[in-house]
């Protein structure tokens, strides 16, 4: 069997204040195996950047804090090792596309000079030359036109599209062995999202990367994953591949996610809306942190007493729910019809 590139275990993240503190991941367990791509979803808010970003050293501290958790990268532990060491695999043996490239990329220095700097930080014995024709290259690969003229412009001279074609060039730039996309097409209009997309999937095939996209955009997520961890109050509440989550979901709140997608296909059906709101991590509450929200659940004894620990469904595929075969059920009925009197929108 292979060896999982990143293997991370029980992972929990707090952030802590003068009168609060904020459980934002909790117990957050999954892998990503080499080559393939994950892709992390959820609500805003549910814990999938801080859960990436923490491993990486690149979450402030203080206010965050790491309570537990092991984080396998290669066989070293992530979380143990010191600032030197981490800043010796950023960039290098993991990179990051940001979300916003205008706050990701300095201001005032050259686009060219920044690519530059993030080949030269990893390999300083080589010619300047050399690095500054390999940053060419890069913009060109990404499909920045005229990138010759391209290196010596500033990032305000590039269009929003233009900057993250940059952040993906710079993030691919030593060959990374994983490489983490933080909503790398949030702020971009459709047909550039598209346009971004291939060339993020363009530029794994290059380096033949694993991926970790982190999305609230199931429809990416189905374009490009092979496999998906659904993120719910800082827990995966459902993992398992593509076809596992998207044709036989079984949580609830994936169920929910899924039944307000639209579809273009069959009879036009009524959209679910999931009641609620997410739950508050600054403070603790018994049972599951879906159940206020959920049409199995919401009124059971043991839903309100006692968490779910993670069910086995199938090869792989595992969901955090105590009614796991009613949630199966549920799911036939509710992305059949959203809209029936056994499931209707409350």
């Amino acid at each position: 069997m292979t060896t999982p590139l990143l293997q991370v275990d029980d992972l929990r993240v707090r952030f802590e204040s003068d009168d609060r503190t904020v459980n934002a991941v909790n117990g957050v367990s999954f892998t990503v195996f080499p080559g393939e791509t994950v892709g992390i979803v959820g609500e805003s808010g549910s814990g999938k950047t801080v859960t990436v970003l923490s491993l990486l050293g690149l979450v402030p501290s203080p206010p965050a804090r790491i309570d537990s958790g092991r984080a396998l990268f290669e066989g070293r532990d992530l979380l143990s090792l010191d600032a030197h060491e981490l800043r010796s695999i950023r960039g290098k043996d993991v990179a990051v596309v940001f979300q916003d490239p205008m706050t990701s990329l300095n201001p005032v220095i050259k686009v060219g000079e920044q690519l530059r700097e993030a080949l030269w930080t990893h390999a300083r014995q080589i010619d300047d030359n050399v690095h500054r024709a390999r940053a060419i290259e890069l913009l060109a690969l990404v499909g920045v036109p005229q990138p010759e003229r391209r290196y010596h412009q500033y990032p305000h001279e590039f269009s929003g599209g233009m900057r993250q074609r940059a952040m993906i060039a710079m993030a691919i730039a030593n060959r990374p062995k994983l490489l983490i996309a933080d909503e790398p097409t949030t702020a971009l209009d459709v047909t550039i999202q598209a346009q971004v997309l291939d060339v993020l999937m363009a530029a794994k095939a290059e380096t033949g990367a694993a991926t970790v996209l982190i999305t609230h955009d199931l429809g990416l997520v189905a374009q490009v994953a092979d496999r998906v961890a659904v993120m719910y109050g800082g827990r995966i509440v459902e993992q398992g591949t593509i076809e596992d989550i998207f044709l036989r979901p079984s949580h609830p709140y994936t169920i929910g996610l899924l039944a307000s997608l639209p579809s273009i296909e069959g009879r036009q059906r009524r959209l679910y809306s999931i009641p609620g709101q997410p739950p508050r991590l600054d403070s603790e509450s018994e049972g599951c942190s879906f159940r206020p929200r959920c049409a199995i659940g919401s009124d059971r004894p043991l839903c309100a007493q006692e968490a779910p620990n993670l069910h086995v469904v199938g090869e792989g595929h595992r969901a955090e729910c105590h009614y796991v075969a009613e949630a199966v059920t549920w799911a036939a009925e509710r992305l059949r019809d959203p809209g029936s009197a056994t499931g209707g929108a409350r």
